[in-house]
């Protein structure tokens, strides 16, 4: 059974003794240690370049990509570009059968992507709405497709007034500019060009213009019940209040009010504090919890994490996840196959080889972080949106600001700092108890929802985060 205390941020393992030995060097790396069953996992390795940046991972790991955002978010379909026309002609049916309220039909048009091949359909976003847009890119190169969707894009203000009807144009020529950028790649190729590694292609990106999001996951065949994940977000303002150590003080607390203080404080902490990964400063927490009150197994469970640097997209919010006892999507399932040695010598041998790609002419950086851009001005015509005006998920973000989600059990950061225009994510929510028909049924105690977004804050500096 999964328990609620493993789905929760790695800050609920808090309440545990502290270890003798830091088991960091004075530079806050790890102080690794020969592992003959983890050493021999490593005798043959492959890199894996994922966004802008390379991990070293066992030659037999299987690789599980996640979310990817460059501004929207894009899937892969490997192998299957014979499916893109008809998919064009089913998006451009859809919304042409769909009636407007104040013009014949949903539908807008269908614009050219970077071949003959493919095309970007727009419509309205609903049957009412005629200020904002829904926009879909499809793109075929040769075998393989990619689709580029946002559900809803805001459209230009009038000055006098009223709705800007062609301003969809600038989201297509963003869409244009992104398929014109992407390209096939094979998954041992290793790019030298500044770029976006995304699931079966690259996305040539030298400055940094665009938002980037990337995750990728790994599974270990000789270990089934191991999971290790990453998750990179470029940002514009680093938030320490999110932060791995903030996490771990608000689940001190949590623990507390919630009565879970003895089981908390069996909690062993295995290495605890601030660690360097790369180019990242941030911190770790390594930690196996007790048998639960329901029998389920002890198991590890091990986080680090960065906020990264401003406008800086070789050093973006890193957040980085390790699991054992795993089975499927489901966490505190399984004995662990690794012992504490064990599990501590993958997560350093995993966390020590990732590093930004090299690329011809050195490191490309986002942008310079000594001098970063500014923000462009708001039009007169656009005032600030009040405080408390709420935006669902994967709606494009209306104001500049600081925003917190809704849901109740979401996981992680509530409150995030999004720039106009910026599609808002899903989260993922925990169940705190599955039903016996949602056991039977399988479903994970994690899933994905939307949500909605509320915005709390102009500007991510001096505001109340109490």
């Amino acid at each position: 059974m999964t328990r609620p205390g493993l789905i929760l941020a790695a800050s609920l393992l808090l309440a545990a003794c502290h270890p003798l030995d830091t088991g960091y060097n004075a530079d806050r790396t790890p102080r690794m240690k020969p592992n003959p069953k983890i050493d021999k996992l490593f005798v043959q390795t492959k890199p894996v370049c994922f966004g802008r940046f390379l991990i070293d991972v066992p030659a037999t790991a299987q690789v599980a990509w996640g979310e990817i955002y460059v501004n929207d978010a894009i899937s892969s379909y490997p192998g299957e570009g014979a499916k893109i026309p008809a998919e064009i002609r089913d998006k451009e049916k859809a919304l042409k059968d769909e009636k407007h309220i104040r013009e014949p039909s949903t539908y807008i048009g269908t614009f050219d992507g970077p071949n003959p091949q493919s095309k970007i359909v727009v419509g309205y976003a609903d049957f009412e709405s005629s200020g904002q847009v829904q926009l879909h890119s499809f793109i075929r190169l040769g075998k393989h497709a990619f689709v580029q969707s946002v559900p809803t894009a805001p459209l230009d203000d009038l000055p006098g007034g009223g709705d800007d009807k062609t301003s969809y144009t600038k989201w297509v020529a963003e869409m244009q500019d992104i398929g014109r950028r992407l390209r096939v790649r094979d998954d041992a190729e290793v790019p030298s060009e500044p770029g976006i590694c995304i699931e079966a292609g690259f996305i040539s990106e030298a400055d940094g213009h665009y938002h980037e999001l990337t995750s990728i996951g790994f599974r270990f065949p000789e270990y089934p019940d191991v999971s290790f994940s990453i998750q990179t977000q470029k940002t514009d303002r680093p938030d320490e209040t999110n932060s791995l150590e903030r996490s771990i003080k608000k689940g001190a607390e949590y623990a507390r009010l919630s009565g879970k203080g003895l089981w908390f404080s069996s909690i062993k902490r295995l290495r605890e504090g601030a660690r360097q990964v790369g180019d990242w400063t941030g911190a770790e927490l390594l930690a196996r919890a007790p048998v639960d009150e329901s029998g389920g197994p002890s198991v590890h469970e091990f986080r680090f994490k960065s906020i990264g640097v401003a406008h800086d997209a070789l050093r973006p919010i890193i957040r980085m996840y390790f699991s054992t006892g795993v089975d499927g999507n489901d966490k505190g399932v399984n004995e662990p196959s690794l012992s504490n040695e064990e599990a501590v010598a993958l997560w350093d041998r995993l966390t020590s080889t990732i590093r930004a790609r090299p690329v011809k002419g050195g490191d490309a950086t986002a942008t310079n972080p000594e001098a970063p851009p500014e923000e462009p001005a708001p039009r007169a015509t656009a005032p600030r949106l009040p405080f408390g005006t709420v935006t669902p998920s994967l709606q494009r973000c209306p104001q500049t600001g600081l925003w917190e989600c809704t849901a109740e059990l979401a996981i992680g950061e509530k409150r995030r700092f999004f720039p106009q225009g910026m599609v808002l994510p899903s989260v993922i929510v925990r169940r705190p108890e599955r039903s016996l028909w949602q056991k039977l049924k399988g479903e994970a105690p994690n899933r994905l929802t939307e949500t909605t977004w509320t915005l709390v804050s102009y500007d991510i500096s001096g505001r109340d985060v109490s």
